[in-house]
């Protein structure tokens, strides 16, 4: 699968990423009246994405500072998070969770 090509199937997720992360961390600041300027403003801080499919919100979380667990209900798709998140140097707790 070619989630973590922008220009591949997954291309609107892509497009749309830097909207939730903006919202996330305008959300964030507001909340924990945090410092609009860090880069790690989510330090301190746990994640969960539910149905994180290959990890396109996890991993910018994590490196926003955040531990992040990502779960999905398709073991390939976790598979897929799992090989990317270690490729980027980024630890990520990823878990296949059905109902």
């Amino acid at each position: 699968h070619d989630w973590w090509d922008p220009k591949g199937s997954s291309a609107m997720l892509h497009k749309l990423n830097p909207a939730r992360l903006g919202y996330i961390r305008a959300a964030v600041d507001l909340h924990w009246d945090g410092d609009d300027t860090s880069f790690t403003p989510l330090a301190g801080k746990t994640a969960l994405d539910v149905g994180c499919g290959a990890g396109l919100l996890c991993e910018p979380l994590a490196r926003l500072g955040a531990a992040v667990t990502g779960i999905d209900a398709a073991a390939e798709n976790i598979a897929v998070a799992q090989v990317h998140a270690a490729e980027s140097g980024l630890t990520i707790h990823y878990r296949a969770v059905g109902l």
